[in-house]
């Protein structure tokens, strides 16, 4: 594979059974920057974010392909049509849907794919893939036997009513890295989900609340590049540094 996911979840979280970490991608020393970035055989690069396309960067190019794009089809979120429009995914007839959580809802790219794609749809497929790994590794890790010590103990520390968005919050805190980071900012602003579905009632329904949780911020992040703060995510290419090359 092209790239495997390097995901930012610290050893002060003891993610013994997350994917193994790998080394970030190396810093381009081209000399001509915009060029090496527009051959992803080189790999993926943070950098590359705002160098692609020339002079423009990959916000503005995904905020125009937002704007004037009519071929998604009616209720398709924003990650899944991106997906699926652009071409660079093998799935072409099976659902995609990376706004769940799971390992084989949204298709890695292929080397070949990729390859034979322009830089600019590889990169914004390359976030949307980075995303959705990240986010289920999160709630792998949440939902498993490491942290539910955390939870609860969160769980504990708070007055009624208890939020699963505070606990998340403050496990991401925890992780530290950028994309978690900015998430705690995302969180912190207005999910538009019924405000009761992040309440936590009792302790024992701490856990599987706080993973539901996951699971719908990554939809929602996935539902539109602006709305959902998919761009906030993406920004200076955060999404990318979480792939390995």
């Amino acid at each position: 594979m092209l790239f495997q996911p390097f995901l930012f979840l610290t050893a002060s979280l003891y993610l013994c059974n997350a994917t193994p970490l790998t080394s970030p991608p190396q810093t381009l020393v081209p000399r001509d920057a915009v060029t090496d970035c527009q051959n992803v055989t080189l790999g993926f690069n943070a950098s590359c974010w705002d160098l692609i396309p020339r002079s423009v960067g990959m916000e503005s190019w995904l905020s125009t392909w937002n704007r004037t794009t009519t071929t998604c089809k009616p209720g398709e979120l924003w990650a899944n049509c991106f997906m699926r429009e652009t071409g660079v995914t093998s799935n072409t007839t099976a659902g995609i849907r990376c706004d769940l959580i799971g390992t084989d809802v949204c298709p890695e790219p292929s080397t070949e794919v990729l390859e034979s794609a322009s830089a600019e749809a590889s990169y914004g497929v390359a976030s949307i893939w980075a995303l959705q790994q990240y986010m289920t590794t999160l709630y792998q890790f949440l939902e498993g036997d490491q942290g539910s010590p955390l939870i609860d103990a969160d769980f504990l520390n708070q007055t009624a009513p208890r939020s699963a968005k505070t606990i998340l919050i403050n496990i991401l805190n925890e992780l530290g890295d950028p994309v978690a980071t900015q998430m705690t900012t995302i969180i912190g602003s207005p999910v538009p989900i019924k405000q009761g579905t992040f309440v936590i009632p009792t302790e024992a329904q701490a856990q599987q609340i706080v993973g539901q949780t996951v699971g719908y911020l990554l939809q929602w992040i996935m539902t539109d590049w602006i709305d959902g703060g998919f761009t906030a995510l993406a920004v200076e290419g955060n999404l990318i540094s979480i792939i390995a090359d």
